[in-house]
């Protein structure tokens, strides 16, 4: 710990690597000397550890970290600005903080340098009193952040509080973090085809993606005993913002050729077809970020974007729609060759969202790359 201490002093002669690497020998008892000093240092000046080591505190220590938000918010130099690409992580410490907050939070509303903060801190503390004292004119974006859209009289969530990872096969995907779990049974058909049914856009087959039981899993999202989500891998994110399907009664696709098909640039074939698990969610990963190494592929909860946040509205009743499923890259294709491996990488390294409006059964999708 010592060594960080020495580091916080004199930020710019160490690297961020050094300073991650020490972090992960910090005990449980030096956590909250280590958050007081890395809040003094963000008083005096921009320090990049600092920054780092509030980060991880977050991650592995909220509940000592809440002790000193209000510290934090006074700090000179915590904050970045909106557009750098960390700011939306400075707000974290603040979800799920409690209601304490608010009144202090809600004293600095009528401080013209820290209103946006105070804004976005009590948006992330996801309470109606907080939401209450959101104005009018908060910029959409900064609520849809926290997985929130405004309606005309309240807010509404647009995420499920019960998120699931899909489980694949080591031999389908594979990954050693311990967000990957060893099942005994993968029940859910994932990938291949929607027989008979087709793109709106190229006329191609539809490219099944998921089959599950939404009502069972997802009751808040979704009133469907079984949904079938699917997709153009083709068409997907080139030419349209979403792609949407509209499902019947029974949660399929239903999807007939264009009467002049679009010949697509880019042609995609579906992913290997294969049958998946899935697992609920720990509290530690309720929250993720778009990393290399947890499981981002997602059932339910809240979406980790890759850029900012990009939810469809329904294009027949016009509501925000809710989230519902993520794929991350690399999942394997049809026609796949183990010897020279290729995947689906949803443009470039990116991720893949679905989002879906119960009232009148549309499935839309997009992808986020860099």
């Amino acid at each position: 710990m010592n060594e960080l201490l020495a580091i916080l002093s004199e930020p710019r002669r160490r690297s961020g690597s050094l300073v991650e690497s020490l972090m992960q020998t910090i005990k449980a008892e030096e956590w909250e000397p280590l958050i007081r000093a890395a809040i003094v240092a963000l008083t005096i000046h921009v320090n990049e550890p600092a920054h780092r080591i509030i980060e991880q505190a977050n991650e592995q220590h909220p509940e000592i970290l809440s002790r000193y938000l209000k510290e934090l918010f006074l700090t000179n130099h915590y904050f970045l600005p909106s557009g750098y690409a960390g700011s939306r992580r400075m707000f974290y410490p603040w979800r799920d903080a409690g209601a304490e907050q608010i009144q202090f939070l809600k004293n600095h509303l009528e401080n013209d340098e820290r209103r946006e903060f105070a804004i976005r801190a009590l948006l992330e503390l996801r309470l109606p009193e907080a939401f209450e004292l959101i104005p009018l004119d908060t910029d959409p974006t900064f609520i849809h952040l926290v997985g929130f859209s405004r309606e005309i009289c309240s807010f509404r969530q647009l995420y499920s509080e019960k998120p699931y990872h899909l489980q694949f096969a080591k031999t389908y995907a594979t990954n050693s973090h311990e967000t990957w779990q060893e099942v005994t049974e993968r029940p859910y058909r994932f990938g291949g085809q929607v027989e008979g049914q087709h793109c709106p856009t190229c006329g191609d087959t539809l490219h099944h993606l998921l089959t599950f039981p939404a009502a069972e899993l997802l009751s808040d999202t979704c009133t469907l005993p079984s949904l079938t989500l699917a997709t153009c891998n083709h068409c997907l994110g080139w030419y349209e913002p979403f792609l949407c399907l509209r499902h019947n009664e029974q949660g399929i696709p239903q999807s007939s050729a264009p009467v002049k098909p679009f010949s697509p640039e880019f042609i995609c074939a579906p992913l290997l077809e294969t049958q998946v698990a899935l697992t609920p969610v720990s509290d530690r990963y309720r929250w993720q970020e778009w990393v290399y190494g947890p499981n981002l592929h997602r059932l339910g909860g809240h979406p980790a974007w890759v850029q900012l946040p990009e939810y469809p509205d329904c294009p027949e009743c016009q509501r925000t729609m809710m989230f519902l499923l993520q794929l991350d890259s690399e999942l394997p294709l049809i026609h796949h060759n183990p010897d020279d491996w290729s995947g689906m990488f949803w443009g470039s390294g990116g991720v893949a969202y679905f989002f879906w409006c119960d009232s009148c059964r549309i499935s839309a999708g997009r992808w986020q790359c860099t």
